[in-house]
Order: structure tokens, then sequence, then C-alpha cells
């Protein structure tokens, strides 16, 4: 009972704390729905700390602990996933995802992002995407940083958020 009242304390602020339409921004918000412009560019995975991550998280697609991702304006989206911790730059990423040949794609809208793979006939990821608006914490356990994104994956099947991914832009 104890983590389950947990849990919803964490998603009822994150809730409470964002404004619940994509044109929203009150200044009282500490996040809001991102706008395609807030997404574009370049991105590190900030790990959610392991007691959130045990909570909030049905399911963690992408083990790997370090990632990378690249949003450009033009729909390509690239990402890269180790097991060593590496100090990319924006300008690498740039160079390394330039010589890939097949980026996945995506379309965002209303602060959703809809992801395909070209290569993969039925791929298909659905993220909620949300952007922090001033420097704060969700709950006093999730630090966030402005700009930071707060991505939500959607369950093909349930319809259900299964995953959350913290984002921090790269310079």
């Amino acid at each position: 009972m104890r983590v389950g009242i947990l849990k919803f304390a964490i998603l009822s602020l994150f809730v409470a704390s964002c404004s619940d339409s994509p044109d929203s921004n009150t200044g009282e918000d500490i996040g809001r729905y991102a706008q395609e412009e807030e997404i574009v560019g370049f991105w590190e995975l900030v790990p959610l700390p392991a007691n959130v991550s045990d909570l909030l998280n049905k399911t963690n697609p992408w083990p790997l602990p370090y990632q990378w991702f690249a949003i450009y304006e033009d729909g390509r989206m690239y990402t890269v996933m180790t097991t060593e911790d590496e100090n990319y730059s924006s300008d690498a990423l740039h160079r390394a995802f330039q010589s890939l040949p097949f980026p996945l794609q995506y379309e965002f809208n209303g602060g959703i992002l809809r992801v395909t793979n070209p290569q993969l006939r039925d791929y298909v990821e659905i993220w909620g995407v949300n952007v922090f608006v001033k420097d704060g914490s969700l709950a006093s356990v999730l630090p966030v940083n402005e700009g930071d994104l707060l991505m939500s994956l959607q369950s093909s099947v349930s319809n259900e958020i299964v995953y959350y991914r913290h984002l921090r832009r790269l310079e």
C-alpha cells in the first residue's frame, strides 16, 4: 500500500505542476506540454532515481544506462545507447548521426511525439512530451532543470503509460 501511495503522490505532483493545456503557462507551473521547437536538438538521458523508476516504469525497453538523442526539424530522429558514459557534445553527435543510413522518423503534434522506423513496417512509439519551464523538483525526488523534457511512453496494447524518460539538452 505504501508504494502505491508514493507512486500516486509522484504522479499527482507532476500533473499538478504541469498545466493541462499545451498552450497555457501560468508562471506558477513548473512544466507544460512541449512545443516542437523545444524538442528539436541534442539530448542526453538523465537517469531517474531508482526508487522513482521502480515505481513509475512498468517496463524498461531500453535498459542501457547511457543514451543520447538527436531530433531534427525535418522529422529525423537518431539515438545511441551504450554501457559506458561518453562526454558527447552536440557537434560530435551530429557528425556521428550524419553517417547513419536509416534514421527514425517522427511527427509531433500537441505535445505528442509519434516515432516510426522506416525499416520496420509496424514499429510505432507514442510519447507524451512535457518541458520544464523552470528549475525545480518533482515530489522532492526528481530534480529538473529549465528546458528538460519528461517523456511518457504509451503502450500500444493497453494505452497505459509504461515508461518515463527524462532528457537534458546538450549544448
